[in-house]
């Protein structure tokens, strides 16, 4: 009698198909196996555990904040490990807001818009009130305001919930600066200078 003895297949870890997901949404990851191979049962470690509803089951659910790779060990009977890695990246929509609130000089120009903001990739923009906008469908319009303003932003894009964002632009007035009345002094003399409206002053010519 011959005995044939039946090679053992690798113990492969299966972390799943990356995935992009729309902001505040939820993936699946890994496989309802989990693993192939070697010997069961197997024992499952995800990293990080950020977003992860288990961290030692087959096929959790991820639900990250941003774009998040995790990691997956699996170990079999014979404590023989394998790896394997899957990326849930966030859609850009994620990263599209209409920027930090902020103040400016009256009749000074600001542009609008998170610093990622992108022209491409399908984001559609749209900004409201549109009065004094360079463009109400940029992703950084350009203002001029007069007084202070808020503005809204709604960015869209396929397959993911609309993203608002808001952002209020203080004007600070141009101030009303008065030097005083003329005065006549005779030669030798001295005058005291009387300046209102500002807060700090600087006077000119500085040699007179």
């Amino acid at each position: 009698l011959f005995h044939v003895k039946l090679s053992q297949a690798q113990l492969k870890a299966n972390a799943g198909a990356d995935q992009t997901i729309c902001p505040g949404a939820t993936a699946t990851i890994g496989s309802a196996a989990g693993a192939t191979g070697g010997k069961p049962p197997y024992t499952y470690n995800w990293f990080p555990a950020t977003g992860l509803n288990s961290t030692t089951i087959p096929n959790p659910t991820a639900s990250p904040s941003i774009t998040t790779t995790y990691q997956l060990i699996v170990t079999d009977d014979t404590l023989a490990v394998d790896t394997a890695y899957v990326v849930i990246t966030m859609n850009i929509i994620a990263d599209v807001n209409a920027g930090r609130d902020t103040s400016i000089c009256e009749n000074v120009s600001i542009i609008l818009g998170g610093p990622k903001n992108t022209d491409n990739g399908g984001v559609i923009y749209s900004w409201t009130p549109t009065l004094g906008l360079s463009d109400p469908t940029s992703p950084h319009p350009v203002i001029k305001p007069t007084s202070t303003v808020t503005y809204w932003l709604t960015a869209t894009i396929a397959g993911c919930p609309p993203k608002k964002d808001t952002i209020t632009v203080t004007v600070i007035p141009t101030p009303v600066v008065d030097a005083g009345s003329d005065v006549f002094i005779k030669e030798g003399e001295t005058v005291t200078l009387h300046g209102t409206g500002g807060v700090f002053y600087i006077w000119e010519p500085r040699d007179s």
